[in-house]
């Protein structure tokens, strides 16, 4: 994953230095998406983050964490969709 640096040239999130030269070989990172959140209402009320303090997170899988944030998301989606289900 990449970050935009202060001279808002695009660097690497995470650099391991020059020792990780494919991507295969870089640690594991997981993307953080807004699906489900599960926390004590104390917590909203004293954190100034939802991962703030200890938090855990869910792998729900390759095939059922689709973003359809375009038209073309969606059709690609509902494609795969009926190519699955054979609609």
């Amino acid at each position: 994953m990449v970050e935009v640096a202060d001279d808002g040239s695009l660097c690497m999130s995470k650099s391991l230095g020059p020792t990780v030269i494919r991507r295969q070989d870089a640690p594991l990172v997981y993307e953080h998406v807004a699906s489900i959140y599960a926390m004590l209402p104390q917590h909203i009320k004293t954190k100034d983050h939802l991962l703030s303090g200890h938090a855990e997170g869910y792998d729900i899988g390759f095939d059922k964490s689709f973003d359809a944030d375009s038209e073309f998301d969606f059709k690609l989606i509902e494609y795969l969709m009926k190519i699955k289900y054979q609609l």
